[in-house]
Parts: C-alpha cells; structure tokens; sequence
C-alpha cells in the first residue's frame, strides 16, 4: 500500500487547501502534511483512493520530545469540516 500513486482525491484535496500543505510518503500510506512550526505537524490520513465518499482522518503530531498524537479527528466526512478543524488547529498551535 505505501507504493501506491497518488490518487486524484489526495491530488485535489492537497490543491484545495493551498501551498501550505504537501503529500508525503509514510510507512503506511500517503498522506496530506503541513508544518505547523517547529513543535507541531498536521497530517490527513485516508484521502489517497478512488471512493467518491468523503472520509479522512486528521492528527496533530507533536515532534518533541518524542514524536506524539496530541490531537485526533476521526471519520471527518466532508471538505468543510476538514477545513473547520484545520483551521482549529493552525490558531491553536501555529507559532
């Protein structure tokens, strides 16, 4: 699975939330990432296929000092509500 290419819905989704986010290759799959600040990362799981519905999964990754989930959003199931959470998390956490 984590060879797989990217699919249009990761390509789009990427595109739609803006320059800030990238697609990087994790163990497991590839997922839609940004960098918060030196402390924190985002990172949108389950976006990477070809289903039409909407579902994905968003974690703030805390880098230090050791690598943890502080926050989890689980069974997100729209484009706005992705957005909203985002959103959350940037003021919350960006520097």
């Amino acid at each position: 699975m984590s060879n797989s290419p990217k699919s249009a819905k990761l390509l789009e989704m990427r595109h739609a939330l803006g320059p800030e986010y990238s697609i990087r290759l994790t163990k497991l799959e590839r997922v839609i990432y940004r960098k918060l600040s030196s402390s924190f990362d985002i990172e949108i799981s389950g976006l990477n296929t070809s289903r039409t519905s909407f579902n994905c999964d968003v974690f703030l990754w805390e880098r230090a000092p050791g690598r943890q989930i502080l926050e989890r959003f689980q069974g997100v199931s729209s484009f706005v509500m992705l957005t909203s959470i985002l959103k959350s998390l940037v003021n919350k956490y960006q520097d």
